[in-house]
């Protein structure tokens, strides 16, 4: 993203470059003085270097100051604007989830503030250990590496539906999610992709010597070790875990290729499905599927990967039910590891420290506000009732639309379209959704209370907890499955406590949220003028996606 303000402070350079040519043309003009205006001429000018003269440096000019002065958070691996942004949106996002319930809270805002105050309490969850932990993983067939396993009818199909409905490791082998469907945006539909692995496919690939692979296999040592596994067996038989998965990543579509969205749409009925890639895909869906949702006989189910899906049967085949078992076994513990002992944690930090560079780990509270956060509906609707107004709602959305009325009438006069292509061009920007601010539902209580009916979240101890939220949060999406697609509904678009902005392919529609209309990006009590100057060219960008 270009940093807010270098597009004004590139009109800015271009008049200091110009000086006398505008000098009398200033010399009338009214200045704002208001307290925002004040701010937000301090926040730019502190980003720049004066002593280079725009035209010679023009980079150095806008941001220098910022280059030489930011630094970069022991545990960050970066820091720009969108840094800080998002940062302060997790400091507003601590001070309202941190408040006490209030006697007429509705029941979504208390459990998540149960459920924050439950993270916070470390010296509570680390007198449990990994004993709740072991119990899901014996549950779900158990991990061989711990020992007293000799499970000789284990098969992976069984395993995955148990993993599934615990909510740790299922995204080992592949991934099942409901989705939009590109081609008919009036459905959802049943997708398969590829998996979700420990370490980057593009790192994997280079072979256990590799550095950061080696850091990956002693992180999934020591892992097991803690779990109670003994130390040789552990570096035995993950060793065979860790070529497998190798395996695995040398048979995936690598991501610069998963950009083309003919390639990846792979429509099959269930029967077919299940006739090429000989596992009983009846079986393993109505596994997954919450009630009501019922799996028909005639389902549709697009499959991403196809090549990746017949490479991993020939994998599963020429490979030990012991080795697949441990590979998923060791996924699932590492899904719990967040939610453990402060020694697991540490050691995981450990191990971010050689991938990412980052030398901490993260305040608690904010490795809370990552767990409260996969109820971002409830979270949001907490922080636009405290942080956002409507006038800056009002304010965003005209400046959307104004910048989305320009392109219209660009697309009109470019001359390197042909006419079918404007055409195409034309009919996209005019169905084009804009989604800002937030939707005015997250102020309501009853919509919010309808949302999150059905969701009960433990109230004594954090692991069950956050195994509550998450389960219920993948039930919510799954049994999705049946409805009609509403581009407008607002429970698709209300996690606005986001300090980013995009544009979705399927909706063709563009997003602004709320945590990403504030200061240094958006400012209602400042001139349009700066608003456009900020980030007009974020909402250009955006556009232009579609």
């Amino acid at each position: 993203m270009i940093p807010p303000g270098y597009i004004f402070v590139a009109l800015l350079g271009f008049l200091s470059c110009k000086e006398k040519e505008i000098k009398h043309h200033l010399k009338n003009q009214r200045i704002c003085k208001t307290h925002a205006c004040k701010e937000a001429a301090k926040q730019i000018i502190s980003y720049m270097d004066t002593t280079v003269k725009p035209c010679d440096d023009f980079y150095r000019f806008a941001c220098g100051r910022f280059v030489d002065t930011a630094e970069i958070h022991s545990d960050k691996v970066d820091n720009s604007t969108v840094t800080q942004v998002d940062l302060m949106v997790e400091e507003q996002l601590k001070s309202v989830i941190s408040e006490p319930p209030r006697p007429n809270e509705i029941a979504p805002f208390r459990s998540l503030k149960r459920l924050f105050s439950l993270c916070m309490d470390e010296e509570k969850i680390d007198a449990r250990g990994v004993g709740p932990a072991l119990t899901k993983l014996k549950a779900a067939g158990g991990w061989p590496v711990l020992g007293n396993w000799g499970n000789k009818k284990w098969n992976f199909l069984d395993t995955y539906i148990r993993l599934r409905n615990s909510m740790m490791g299922h995204n080992s082998l592949f991934q099942i999610y409901v989705e939009v469907d590109i081609k008919n945006n009036s459905r959802r539909i049943i997708m398969v992709d590829q998996p979700s692995l420990g370490l980057a496919q593009e790192l994997l690939v280079k072979g256990p010597n590799d550095t950061m692979v080696k850091a990956y296999f002693n992180f999934m040592v020591d892992i097991a070790v803690l779990f109670g596994a003994n130390k040789k067996t552990a570096l035995k038989e993950l060793r065979s875990s860790l070529h497998f998965e190798i395996e695995l990543a040398k048979v995936m579509t690598v991501k610069e290729e998963r950009r083309d969205y003919t390639r990846m749409y792979n429509f099959f009925i269930l029967p077919k499905l299940t006739a090429e890639l000989g596992w009983d895909w009846d079986k393993l869906l109505r596994g997954i599927m919450p009630k009501p949702i019922s799996i028909r006989r005639d389902e549709v189910i697009i499959v991403v990967e196809v090549q990746y899906m017949r490479k991993l049967k020939q994998l599963l085949r020429s490979n030990s039910i012991r080795v697949i078992a441990n590979y998923m076994m060791w996924h699932a513990a590492r899904d719990m590891i967040d939610v453990l002992t402060v020694k697991m944690r540490d050691r995981y930090q450990q191990y971010k420290k050689i991938l990412y560079g980052t030398t901490d780990r993260r305040p608690r509270w904010r490795e809370c506000m990552d767990t409260v956060s996969g109820l971002p509906t409830a979270l949001s609707s907490l922080y636009v009732r405290k942080f956002f107004d409507k006038n800056s709602k009002k304010v965003s959305s005209q400046m959307t639309g104004e910048i989305l009325q320009e392109a219209k009438t660009l697309i009109k006069t470019v001359d390197w379209m042909n006419n079918h292509t404007r055409e195409q061009a034309e009919y996209k920007a005019s169905k084009m959704a804009q989604h800002i601010g937030y939707p005015d539902e997250l102020t309501d209580d009853r919509k919010i209370k309808e949302m999150y009916m059905g969701l009960i979240v433990n109230k004594t101890h954090f692991f069950e907890a956050y195994f509550d939220m998450v389960r219920w949060a993948d039930r919510f999406n799954m049994r999705r499955l049946r409805e009609l697609v509403n581009e407008s509904d607002w429970r698709s678009h209300g996690n606005v406590a986001l300090a980013n902005a995009w544009y979705n392919p399927a909706e063709n529609s563009i997003t602004f949220p709320a945590g990403f209309l504030q200061p240094p990006f958006f400012n209602a009590k400042v001139p349009t003028y700066i608003n456009f100057g900020r980030i007009g060219s974020v909402v250009g960008h955006e556009i232009i996606h579609g």
